[in-house]
């Protein structure tokens, strides 16, 4: 408030407070604004936070940067006022400069709660410094976590239990150390441990504790920094209250509509991204303001699920749950982009591990409401006709509008044989409306089919159902499927699908469709290098394609045939090469099907196929293995394809010189070409590559053991994430 001096001595003015925290801890009733122990843990990260301040303190106008000690820190100097703790009494604190040590001698350094290194062994004054701040900080933080527990009767015991006597002095003591100055106190260690191992002890807690004793290590120079202390007392107080709400869903659990078991899960997912038992740097730059904007969000999110979960009859449920992703939003704002996208992909990944009809036909219905659910209710669709393809009886029947004639189809672009077994060609409707560019896909059989070809039919026309909605070319990149025709001479079919939405009919003849291995084909060269992507577009594009197997894996499919062949950009007139990478479309599902036990497909047999077989994985194509593709297959060929991207180099140049099978290749590349690629792409995108080529990692059948949900979150944490992080 203000400030006076009397004989050369400096005084400062505060609004008068509450009572200091001495009185606190005698006290049986606690102060309305202080009244939880979750308060009480808010309130402790402001005081951790004064003190960082004191320690490291910065005075951006002037640029002024000081380190101090407060130097005599115990429950008669921290003050409570409207909910807060604060720090006072700086008598006997010191401010210097950066590059001095924060260590001084204080004659008046007197209490239970000072430091070991306060004293020698013959009671002479030592040096202190800031990491004895922390020694006494750790020392009230145990008396408070205490008397949450037992009151103001067991901190009165728990005292009684730290009486050491010093006989050099001959007088009996308090502290929170031993009488010979070099070893913990045996009441200290007692009241940690009981507690620690008490039932009713909660997990935030006990997490506390660890941290109380790090900040009561006897060697100073293990303790924690008064950043790290009030960082992880905010990770602390996370937990407390995130696991209150676990516990309010809990206990609802079998009362949970779908918008609300959503939520649920997203919940779940974030607080087990967010670990708040490891400290990172991440949690230690937040500021106060930060905090306890998060703390305030995740507090009203505790307060909205207990109101709702306690009314479940009487309000309105649908709006309730969207209060609820409201205020998860607002939490995700401080996050990342890529921990955004991470969690969304851990969500879904989760929602559609489901095999129950109903739960996605309900899931779908909600998107419909609910746009934030529009990209789950998508692939909930998808896995929705995945599922009934395994039951005839609830399997959409045949369509004869999807059945086209191939008289509608005219003139294949000869300039199109990097498309490999698709070709482009003018599709004219029955209709009579104007004729369109269409891309073809054959899907060959084999003529053991003959006389059984309607259980093919079916998959197509089943699989179409899936490809025709609009929807999903936005959600997953992949072309709408128009139709097919059936050319029971050549034994194939053909699979129409249109070019993307965002390309007009009349934009269509003035586009050139171009393959991934095609365009690095056309910039690979010394002299085109400078048409070489940049690098956060290079990780936005392997992000990408990395996204769009993730959501066909979690709709239930598998592709079976990915390759920079199958990966394609479409080129308007005119338009900046490098700006197409922002739109990779997925096609090649000629040869793809349902991931389930029952489901098959043949692999690359078609003559135009063959380059594609050198990214399918090595024990795919042992004819002694006779391994079934899996999930695990596909990464595989991921893995083949972000090698390409990263290195901007086709698959085919950078094996040429290999000699052996695809086994040799594998190990070729592997040992020699993936360790170049951290040169150009960060040790992250490495990493990303590695896991999946590398035996025992994602593309690998030794994780067959996993649950095809396990391999996903696995594919996530290892290859999307890292992907993700070059994202803005």
């Amino acid at each position: 408030m203000s400030s006076y001096t009397i004989d050369g001595t400096y005084n400062l003015l505060f609004p008068k407070a509450e009572g200091d925290l001495q009185f606190f801890l005698k006290s049986y009733t606690k102060p309305e604004a202080l009244d939880t122990d979750d308060r009480i843990l808010q309130a402790l990260i402001g005081l951790s936070s004064a003190l960082t301040t004191v320690h490291q303190y910065f005075q951006k106008e002037f640029g002024l940067r000081l380190i101090g000690c407060h130097n005599d820190l115990k429950p008669r100097n921290i003050l409570f006022h409207n909910g807060k703790f604060l720090l006072s009494d700086f008598g006997l604190s010191r401010l210097r400069d950066e590059n001095e040590s924060s260590k001084s001698k204080t004659d008046a350094l007197e209490g239970m709660y000072i430091a070991p290194e306060s004293y020698d062994e013959d009671f002479a004054i030592q040096e202190t410094g800031r990491a004895s701040d922390i020694w006494s900080f750790g020392a009230i933080l145990l008396e408070i976590l205490t008397y949450l527990y037992g009151g103001p009767d067991e901190v009165k015991t728990f005292k009684e239990q730290r009486r050491v006597f010093y006989r050099k002095k001959a007088l009996w003591h308090f502290s929170f150390h031993a009488h010979d100055l070099q070893n913990p106190n045996a009441g200290v260690v007692s009241c940690i441990q009981k507690r620690a191992n008490n039932a009713e002890t909660t997990r935030a807690h006990r997490t506390l504790l660890v941290l109380i004793a790090n900040m009561l290590d006897l060697d100073q120079r293990r303790r924690p920094t008064a950043q790290e202390v009030t960082s992880r007392l905010f990770q602390i107080n996370q937990m407390s209250v995130a696991d209150a709400i676990i516990g309010s869903f809990a206990s609802y659990e079998e009362n949970l509509t779908l918008d609300l078991y959503i939520e649920k899960e997203r919940f779940l997912v974030w607080y087990r991204m967010k670990d708040f038992g490891t400290y990172t740097k991440s949690v230690a730059q937040k500021s106060q303001a930060q905090m306890d904007d998060t703390i305030r969000l995740l507090n009203s999110y505790y307060q909205e699920t207990t109101n709702i979960l306690k009314n479940l009859v009487e309000i309105n449920v649908s709006q309730s749950a969207e209060a609820l992703s409201f205020l998860m939003d607002r939490m995700l704002d401080s996050e990342s982009k890529q921990t955004r996208k991470q969690l969304t992909s851990l969500v879904t990944n989760k929602l559609l591990s489901t095999e129950k009809l109903s739960l996605l036909h309900d899931i779908k219905d909600l998107s419909r409401a609910r746009k934030g659910y529009r990209y789950l209710g998508c692939l909930a669709a998808m896995k929705e006709i995945e599922l009934g393809m395994q039951s005839p009886d609830d399997a959409p029947g045949e369509s004869s509008q999807m059945l086209q004639d191939e008289s509608q189809l005219s003139g294949s672009d000869k300039k199109t044989t990097e498309l490999g077994s698709c070709s482009l060609h003018t599709f004219q409707p029955r209709d009579g409306s104007p004729p369109k560019r269409i891309i073809l896909e054959r899907m060959a059989y084999d003529v053991s089919w003959q006389g059984r070809t309607d259980e093919l039919v079916q998959r197509i026309q089943q699989r179409l159902a899936i490809w025709s909605d609009r929807k999903h070319e936005n959600t997953l990149n992949i072309l709408r499927g128009l139709g097919y025709y059936h050319d029971t001479i050549r034994f194939h079919f053909g699979l129409l699908y249109e070019f993307p939405s965002t390309i007009s009919n009349d934009e269509s003849h003035k586009t050139n469709p171009i393959t991934l291995w095609g365009f690095i084909r056309k910039t690979d060269s010394k002299t085109l290098a400078t048409l070489r992507p940049p690098l956060d577009n290079i990780f936005d594009l392997g992000y990408k394609i990395a996204t769009n197997i993730l959501a066909l894996h979690q709709a239930g499919w598998l592709h079976k045939a990915i390759s920079s062949y199958n990966i394609i950009f479409f080129q308007k007139e005119n338009q900046n090469m490098l700006s197409i990478c922002d739109e990779p479309y997925l096609i090649g599902f000629n040869h793809s099907r349902q991931n389930n036990e029952t489901a098959f497909t043949q692999g690359l047999t078609d003559e135009s196929e063959r380059a594609q077989l050198d990214y399918s994985h090595p024990e795919y194509l042992d004819r002694e293995i006779k391994s079934r593709f899996c999930q695990q297959y596909d990464y595989y060929s991921l893995g083949l394809v972000l090698l390409e991207i990263g290195l901007w180099m086709r698959l085919d140049k950078l094996i040429k010189r290999v000699t052996g099978g695809p086994f040799k290749i594998r190990d070729y590349l592997v040992q020699e070409v993936v360790p170049k690629i951290g040169q150009y792409m960060g040790v992250g995108y490495e990493n990303a590559v590695r896991a999946c080529l590398e035996v025992g990692g994602l593309g690998d059948r030794s994780g067959l053991g996993t649950s095809d949900e396990e391999m996903r979150n696995l594919f996530i944490h290892k290859v999307v994430t890292p992907l993700a992080r070059r994202l803005s």
